[in-house]
């Protein structure tokens, strides 16, 4: 069944619409309360044990949604137009963003997160996952426990000259500096940056995660040449499942032999590996660097928390190339955070963890012990404040952390104790290329990852 789930297909789905409508016409015309049973995932809970019954494929009860509550039947009324928005695009073969979904009824779904949370449903009721109803990702959207649309309503809302809301300084103080933290750790390199885009709302957003490295592939028939510059940043396929004849090259003679063929032919079998990194400025660093060029291997960034198509292409990417992945993130809570999505999965996601995780990444670093082993200077430690030591004491409790990755949380506890944290550019300090030369190369082929 679970692989059913991933493989879903329109007409499926459109048969499956179909009946769940009957089902509830039949019940109000006899005269009864259309009941609806939604399954709970859970993937992760805060049992400092770990004994418990978290699980990424088996579900952890029901929620039972009838018109004899109110809120059940306001939650069923959404529901039901989400499902007509997408009915009518799997019908014409179209995809739209959540965003598209909220703006064809703003008044009943009152906010984007409302929208979101129906999704969500409506995959687990079909068991089946978001690209399956030709429901994408908008601009803003990451998918993640920490951060979600509502945060960048507020934001927006806040800058509209009709808007007469808290102020971004108001914003920026209730929120202890969470909200502008989140806009420059999710897009942006500085928070003067986020600022000045959030504040014009013409402003060219950057949308797209990146990949640059020795690959090239086929997307909805157009060829993607990564291999043609290696140091070239291309953008992240939006529909993993219509990316074909992934290609990775080991050799300079591939290259010649393979240069006008596209197949479907993986070449497999010598030592490479995928880079995630955290962060665009630490992408665009070994870009320049030339990394891929002196290294064989494919680096891909989702700018911060990663969405769904980044998850779902390097999850590709690891199955059909068989190679190894290795996550560099800043050393704090948040970036702690983002490499455990990318491992374990979101918990707002749960219900689809199983085909999104990536349960052998690795974690490069940075380690809270990188800022003694290469004697960073005391300018380049922040201290953690105190949401930083709430979220960290927080994610301490997960129980994937005692069940399958107790030298993370080792490290995590480090952190805390030591009580300070740094970005992956404060590694840079001694030389502008260290990350590139040196940093990341002599961890792997030293086997310093956890």
């Amino acid at each position: 069944m679970e692989e059913n789930r991933a493989n879903s297909k329109p007409y499926n789905l459109l048969s499956k619409i179909k009946g769940l409508t009957r089902c509830l016409l039949k019940d109000i015309c006899n005269g009864q309360s259309p009941v609806l049973y939604l399954d709970r995932y859970r993937n992760y809970c805060s049992n400092p044990t770990g004994n418990c019954s978290c699980s990424y494929e088996k579900q952890q009860g029901q929620d039972m949604l009838t018109l004899q509550r109110e809120c059940h039947a306001h939650r069923l009324n959404v529901l039901l137009r989400v499902l007509l928005i997408v009915q009518k695009l799997l019908r014409e073969n179209k995809h739209g963003s959540k965003r598209d979904i909220y703006y064809m009824y703003p008044s009943v779904f009152s906010e984007q997160a409302v929208v979101d949370r129906t999704i969500n449903d409506i995959c687990i009721l079909f068991k089946c996952s978001r690209h399956n109803l030709n429901v994408k990702m908008w601009q803003h959207d990451t998918d993640t426990d920490e951060f979600n649309s509502s945060h960048w309503c507020l934001l927006e809302k806040g800058n509209k000259s009709s808007y007469k809301g808290p102020s971004w300084n108001d914003v920026f103080t209730k929120h202890e500096k969470k909200y502008a933290f989140v806009l420059s750790k999710f897009f942006f390199s500085d928070l003067l940056t986020a600022f000045s885009i959030i504040g014009c709302p013409n402003y060219p957003r950057p949308i797209k995660q990146l990949v640059m490295g020795w690959l090239r592939f086929m997307e909805s028939g157009r060829k993607i040449d990564c291999m043609n510059s290696p140091n070239t940043a291309y953008s992240i396929p939006v529909h993993a499942e219509e990316v074909k004849g992934i290609l990775i090259l080991f050799n300079f003679l591939y290259l010649c032999f393979l240069k006008d063929c596209w197949t479907s032919i993986d070449i497999t079998g010598v030592a490479q590996y995928i880079l995630i990194v955290e962060k665009e400025t630490v992408f665009q660093r070994l870009a320049d660097d030339q990394f891929c060029r002196a290294n064989r291997c494919i680096v891909v960034t989702g700018r911060g928390y990663p969405d769904v198509s980044t998850r779902r292409f390097l999850r590709l990417l690891m199955e059909k190339l068989h190679l190894p992945a290795y996550c560099l993130v800043d050393c704090d809570p948040y970036g702690f955070d983002i490499l455990t999505t990318y491992r374990f999965g979101s918990m707002q996601m749960a219900y689809d963890a199983k085909f999104l995780r990536l349960p052998d990444v690795r974690w490069l670093g940075a380690f809270p012990s990188d800022a003694e082993n290469y004697q960073l200077p005391k300018r380049c430690l922040l201290p953690l404040t105190v949401e930083d030591k709430k979220k960290a004491e927080a994610m301490l409790l997960r129980c994937y952390l005692h069940q399958e990755a107790p030298q993370w949380r080792s490290e995590l506890e480090i952190m805390l104790k030591t009580g300070v944290k740094f970005e992956i550019e404060a590694l840079s300090v001694s030389s502008i290329s260290f990350l590139s030369e040196k940093y990341v190369s002599s961890k792997i082929q030293d086997g310093v990852f956890i």
